[in-house]
């Protein structure tokens, strides 16, 4: 029988693979809706980087986890979000905070602040307990100061 210590340690190296099963860059999948980019919010902290998922339905209970990357190059998660689905429909708007002291997804440090640059933001829908995401969205944002995106709608995972 695995100690609590021990599985939470299981259990966020799974998040943090599941996390990854989003995809990379080399075969971002285009999922049946736009990118858009919109105006930055004229309180962004400078550095900021929001993202916005709208009327996610169905999802209830569930769980969605995003996480950045440098743009086009991979590499390590500079930063995510871990959202609890409430509702249906749900929708967020969320500044991404800064990776933990753990590598659980869901325990996150302060908020962010991301050079200029391009960005990679994945999402995936989870259901607690499962590592694999159910569905997924991908985009890239660019921050100029301070960036915001919405994700287009969740689809089939790469």
């Amino acid at each position: 029988m695995l100690t609590t210590g021990l599985r939470r340690v299981v259990l966020l190296s799974l998040c943090s693979l599941a996390l990854a099963s989003c995809g990379d860059d080399d075969d971002m999948t285009t999922i049946d809706a736009a990118v858009v980019v919109d105006a930055q919010p004229a309180d962004a902290a400078q550095g900021a980087l929001t993202v916005r998922v709208a009327n996610l339905t169905g999802r209830q209970g569930k769980i969605v986890l995003i996480g950045v990357t440098p743009g086009g190059a991979g590499g390590a998660t500079l930063g995510g979000l871990c959202i609890s689905v409430t509702a249906s429909p749900f929708s967020f708007a969320e500044v991404v905070k800064a990776p933990g002291a753990t590598s659980d997804p869901c325990t996150l440090g302060a908020v962010k602040s991301f050079a200029d640059g391009t960005y990679s933001v994945r999402a995936g829908i989870y259901t607690p307990g499962n590592m694999t995401p159910e569905a997924c969205s991908n985009a890239m944002v660019t921050v100029a100061g301070s960036g915001d995106v919405t994700l287009p709608a969740f689809g089939t995972c790469p």
